[in-house]
């Protein structure tokens, strides 16, 4: 009796060690909405039937043969915002959770808290879904002239950053004249179109030029 009642309870505790095993991984820990994004499973009982669910997206299939399989999509849509939003992945196993993990996402966003105004005066301005740890760059292009300024780092895993600039950014207060200027965000030092840039125009009115 002593030896069967052992032997139970040994079984019951390989158990839960035998779910722990399943993980699963994304390929970023932050994302901005559209962006592709592949989540991978290990540890799963190999052909048993998998699913990813959670933050609006799902995908299912049969896991292989070392009990594994991988999920291509896209990162799902969010309110506009410079603050990243934490969703959970929710990984099941023949319809029982193993495994879950969480990403960010984070609008892709240039942000000044105050734009009216002086645009010599500053502002709080927020940047967002930037790469993450490197520089970012707000460009400047009125006719053949273009004007560069370093708005800090963004920070890890998002690339957001929040800080204070000119409501007319890189252009000197002594050029500042009324008209429109077409606005890139980059993480690049020098000024070219194309990749990865936020773009926008800031029109400065004759009265608030002065």
């Amino acid at each position: 009796m002593t030896r069967t009642l052992l032997a139970t309870l040994l079984l019951l505790l390989a158990v839960p060690s035998l779910a722990s095993a399943a993980t699963l991984t994304t390929d970023r820990p932050c994302y901005i909405p559209g962006q592709p994004l592949r989540a991978t499973g290990s540890g799963w009982a190999p052909g048993s039937a998998w699913s990813v669910t959670g933050a609006g997206l799902s995908g299912s299939g049969t896991a292989d043969g070392a009990g594994a399989f991988a999920f291509n999509t896209q990162a799902p849509t969010v309110a506009s915002s410079t603050k990243p939003r934490t969703l959970a992945l929710v990984g099941n196993q023949d319809g029982t959770e193993v495994a879950r993990t969480n990403i960010k996402v984070v609008s892709f966003l240039v942000d000044p808290k105050d734009p009216s105004g002086k645009p010599t005066g500053t502002t709080s301005w927020g940047f967002s879904g930037f790469t993450p740890g490197k520089p970012i760059f707000v460009h400047v292009k009125r006719g053949k002239k273009n004007y560069t300024e370093k708005a800090g780092k963004g920070d890890k895993p998002c690339g957001t950053l929040r800080t204070r600039l000119r409501r007319l950014p890189a252009v000197p207060p002594s050029q500042v004249s009324f008209g429109k200027y077409q606005v890139f965000v980059d993480n690049r030092r020098k000024f070219t179109k194309g990749g990865l840039q936020y773009k926008a125009t800031i029109t400065i009115f004759r009265t608030a030029a002065n």
